[in-house]
């Protein structure tokens, strides 16, 4: 039941198609990951899954990029032709595992080519440590 109500907000969220991204925040193994996977598969021609904590190799590529264009231009680097500009959905996951990031969200979305969302656990004590939360940029929705 509480997936099923979560899926409908992701899919009203992106209904419109903000220039946003949303994150998908609570506890640890209530399903996050597993409903926006969903949403992705169901919604998008294609979606690229960067999960900081099985793949920690993600941190490190991403790491230290100063702009947007680096960042997409390490991305395009490990996912070439999945990143379909318009029709590409990326999903951070665990991202209190790469906290430059959220900063960085803003700026990926202003960008315009591809739609984000991100999820994150125990992120609470994770915004403490971030520079700036980009408001305006990211909805949050509590699972």
């Amino acid at each position: 039941m509480l997936q099923r109500k979560i899926y409908k907000r992701i899919v009203a969220f992106y209904k419109g198609r903000p220039n946003k991204a949303l994150m998908i925040i609570g506890a640890r193994q209530v399903g996050k990951s597993f409903i926006a996977e969903e949403f992705c598969r169901t919604h998008y021609e294609s979606f690229i899954k960067l999960d900081f904590i099985n793949n920690p190799e993600y941190i490190s590529a991403l790491s230290g990029a100063e702009s947007t264009e680096e960042i997409l231009l390490r991305l395009s680097a490990l996912f070439g032709d999945q990143m379909i500009p318009g029709k590409t959905m990326i999903f951070f996951d665990e991202v209190q595992e790469c906290k430059e990031l959220i900063t960085h969200i803003k700026y990926l979305v202003q960008e315009g080519s591809y739609s984000y969302i991100l999820s994150g656990s125990l992120l609470g004590t994770v915004f403490r440590d971030i520079a700036s939360v980009p408001v305006g940029y990211m909805d949050i929705v509590q699972m």
